[in-house]
């Protein structure tokens, strides 16, 4: 008979999450946590006994603490590998990208403020291209006159 070393599922998982939650901390709280004896929880961790998908998803759960309802519109979210995770919402977010709000924001008025400027200097040039070509037509009108 083969002895496994890793926990097995009989549902579809990512087997990374699987390890993650089964394998590591301390067996006695585990099992504490989750009302059942120390040596199922090595026989879920050593891949004798399939986990059970109610297992996997509390312990998935207790896994990933969320941030609470002092973080206002992140209220939920969750951090997993550098990004902040939201299953309701079923967005990621890098914490790079939250570190940068600020200057994201900043460079959305910017945006607006180069646009405008780039619609004024198209309407000065416009402008200052007929006014050239008005002053050239007297310049030449003036010349045919004066000799």
């Amino acid at each position: 008979m083969r002895v496994r070393r890793f926990p097995r599922c009989d549902f579809p998982c990512n087997p990374d999450d699987l390890i993650r939650v089964v394998c590591f901390g301390d067996a006695e709280k585990l099992a504490a946590s989750l009302y059942v004896a120390v040596d199922q929880i090595e026989r879920w961790r050593t891949g004798q006994e399939a986990v059970p998908y109610a297992v996997y998803a509390t312990l998935k759960a207790q896994d990933k603490p969320q941030l609470g309802e002092t973080w206002g519109e992140w209220q939920g979210f969750y951090l997993d590998r550098g990004r902040l995770v939201s299953d309701e919402y079923r967005a990621a977010v890098s914490l790079d990208d939250v570190l940068k709000l600020r200057e994201y924001r900043r460079l959305d008025k910017l945006v607006i403020e180069q646009a405008d400027s780039i619609e004024r200097l198209i309407v000065e040039r416009d402008f200052y291209k007929t006014q050239c070509h008005r002053e050239a037509k007297f310049g030449l009108m003036i010349n045919r006159i004066f000799k």
